[in-house]
């Protein structure tokens, strides 16, 4: 909260961490991400299992449903690395990196990427351990994937919010998205270098559009490391 750490350091740590659970799942991942980057929307509605309708501002074009959809998963392996503890052969983060490590086709990654997604609530936290039965996870598969369960409440709330390692969903996930466009700023970014996501740089003029559309605030970075060194 300092902004004193560049914005790709926490998610190279993410990746560094996907990596140490399974090798070859960085790559894995990016390759699979890269799908979604590429596609249409109707490839993703069909290959994601995505529930219609969707949320009304990722339905506009311009490229929203995937930025979203990159954004879940960017959430989700954030997700997956808190819960990575003890990390162990049977975390949630070791066995979707199993997957992606083992793909070997677009049809694999694709169906990495939905069990990922089933695997549990996006952007409040996967299981903490990967014991689900293929039954289950067959089960979990063919229930569509809700991306209007994964906002947070309130008017023009978004999956991409002022924390880009997840808000949450409901009231939970607008106090958070509040906090982090108040005083509680934290530049988080991705650059496909460092890290296994799409490039998506965070920047002060996106943060102050998206907390003046939701809360009709400006975001304040410096304000509590003035007043108390915080």
């Amino acid at each position: 909260y300092a902004q004193q750490v560049q914005q790709y350091a926490y998610y190279q740590v993410v990746t560094r961490s996907a990596e140490r659970a399974v090798s070859g799942c960085s790559a894995g991942v990016a390759k699979a991400l890269k799908l979604v980057a590429a596609a249409d929307s109707d490839t993703l509605l069909k290959e994601l299992r995505l529930c219609t309708p969707l949320p009304g501002y990722m339905s506009r074009g311009g490229g929203t449903l995937r930025e979203e959809l990159l954004m879940v998963f960017r959430i989700a392996f954030a997700n997956l690395n808190m819960a990575n503890y003890p990390p162990s052969p049977t975390t949630g983060l070791a066995v979707a990196c199993g997957r992606f490590a083992a793909a070997a086709t677009a049809a694999e990654l694709w169906a990495a990427l939905r069990a990922l997604l089933a695997g549990g609530d996006a952007v409040n936290g996967w299981r903490r351990d990967g014991h689900d039965t293929q039954q289950q996870l067959a089960a979990a598969e063919s229930k569509c994937f809700s991306l209007s369960g994964q906002l947070p409440a309130g008017p023009n709330g978004t999956v991409s919010c002022g924390d880009w390692s997840g808000c949450g969903t409901g009231a939970d996930g607008r106090s958070w998205d509040f906090e982090t466009c108040s005083l509680l700023v934290e530049p988080i970014g991705t650059n496909g270098v460092t890290d296994m996501f799409p490039p998506r740089e965070w920047t002060d003029r996106w943060l102050a559009t998206h907390c003046r559309a939701r809360f009709g605030v400006t975001p304040s970075p410096r304000e509590l490391v003035s007043a108390w060194g915080f």
